[in-house]
């Protein structure tokens, strides 16, 4: 019976300790040679996030997201001429960021307060800003990061549930700044 008991108690400490290892490990996506990024391995690709993502990575069990969006500057500026906006949005990192956010800013579903937090990510600038929404009945918390390439605005776009914010907050802003160009 000793034996017994004694082989229960190995069993529950294997399980114990296994089960105590929350080291999360990451591994480096690099992206047609454009940037790369330092994702959890827990990340699985992804397909149907959004439509104009150059990377897509997801996780369904832990409700965690994560996409970034291209832009062109010289498209960028074709735009802000094209619809005659110069006067409202500056030609740079400041306009591209304003013209971004004014879409939340009119949103009753979203809350964000028009801040931004200005990073540096290596030599590159960077704006993040986080908000909140409502989508489909799910309360869903957002790290935004907007990043100023060469040529190139990036998009760096996370999102989880609101209940879950903070157990991926630290992670979100690794995620983000660990943001190259190549």
């Amino acid at each position: 019976m000793k034996n017994l008991s004694s082989l229960y108690i190995l069993i529950f400490l294997v399980f114990f300790f296994s089960g105590c290892d929350t080291k999360t490990t990451y591994e480096t996506i690099n992206t047609d040679q454009k940037y790369s990024l330092e994702l959890p391995s827990y990340l699985q690709k992804g397909t149907d996030l959004h439509d104009d993502a150059s990377l897509q990575y997801q996780n369904l069990l832990k409700e965690f997201y994560i996409v970034v969006i291209e832009d062109n500057k010289e498209d960028l500026n074709n735009l802000i001429d094209e619809n005659e906006i110069a006067d409202l949005y500056s030609k740079d990192f400041t306009g591209y960021s304003d013209l971004l956010v004014e879409g939340f800013k009119e949103n009753p579903d979203v809350g964000f307060d028009g801040k931004f937090t200005e990073w540096k990510i290596g030599t590159l600038d960077a704006k993040y800003f986080k908000l909140s929404a409502q989508v489909e009945g799910l309360d869903v918390f957002y790290h935004y990061t907007l990043i100023e390439g060469k040529n190139t605005y990036y998009q760096v776009m996370q999102w989880t549930l609101a209940d879950r914010k903070d157990a991926y907050k630290d992670e979100m802003e690794k995620i983000a700044k660990s943001f190259k160009e190549l």
